[in-house]
Order: structure tokens, then C-alpha cells, then sequence
């Protein structure tokens, strides 16, 4: 039996390959966030809209409600729902920067819900349309140098 130091060659460099794709990750998210807080300067107070809101911003909208206790876990479930994609394969898919309309989509979905007689996705997207509508429009931070 021979040993090699070529196996731990490969690993340091499968390694260092999710670190730098980890770093990606962390500078997309950077930036993304960079040029909503830069968006929000023009108007010095950043509202919520989520006629334009993408998955990564409603994803930590609902975290921040759960952990300051505005929302329960029971309600954020529709909004995990509406961030996540599934797709035919199975496999979850990364959270995107791409704006969608998260009223509208609730407004299909009730739609949908009561055209299968769906009882319990009718009630859980009718709770989520409530708490969207109370929190639409309202003001999420206060810039202090505007």
C-alpha cells in the first residue's frame, strides 16, 4: 500500500473552491443589499412593497418578524412557501433578486384555493394577505443622514 499526499491536495482544493463560491455568495448578497440601502437614501425612509420585492428581501422580512415577535412561525409559513422554489427535479433552488409581485401571487393562490374547494390553503393565504396588508407601505428604517 502506498500512501499519497495527492489526496489531500484534492481536498484542500475542493476546499478552497466552496470558500471562494462562499464568498460569491456573501459579495452577491453584499451587493444586493449595497444597492437597496442606496435606492432607500434617495427617499431617506425605506417602506416595504411587496408589489416589488424579491425572494432573498421577503425570505428576511419574514425572519426579522418571526425574531421580533410580530409574526409566529404559523404564519410565516406561507411566506417560506412563496421564497422557495421547487422545481420538477426536487432540488431547492438559491433564493433570487428578482422582483415579483408577492400580492398578486397571494391573490392567484386564493383564487386557486377556492376553485379546488381547498379550505386550508384558502384560510393559511387569507392570514397572509392580512398580515401583508398590514405591513404594506410601512416605513422599515429611517435614514438619518437624508
Amino acid at each position: 500500500m502506498k500512501i499519497s499526499s495527492n489526496n489531500y491536495y484534492t481536498y484542500i482544493n475542493q476546499e478552497t473552491k466552496k470558500i471562494s463560491e462562499n464568498r460569491q455568495i456573501s459579495k452577491n448578497f453584499s451587493d444586493a443589499l449595497t444597492a437597496t440601502t442606496a435606492s432607500k437614501k434617495n427617499t431617506g425612509t425605506a417602506q416595504i412593497d411587496f408589489t416589488k420585492m424579491s425572494n432573498i428581501e421577503m425570505f428576511n422580512w419574514m425572519n426579522n418578524q418571526v425574531r421580533n415577535g410580530e409574526m409566529s412561525l404559523d404564519e410565516s409559513f406561507p411566506f417560506m412557501a412563496m421564497t422557495i422554489r421547487i422545481p420538477v427535479s426536487g432540488n431547492v433552488t438559491e433564493l433570487t433578486h428578482e422582483k415579483i409581485n408577492f400580492i398578486e401571487k397571494i391573490r392567484d393562490g386564493i383564487a386557486g384555493a377556492r376553485s379546488r374547494n381547498d379550505e386550508n390553503t384558502l384560510k393559511m393565504l387569507e392570514k397572509a394577505m392580512a398580515v401583508i396588508q398590514r405591513f404594506q407601505g410601512r416605513a422599515i428604517g429611517v435614514d438619518a443622514h437624508a
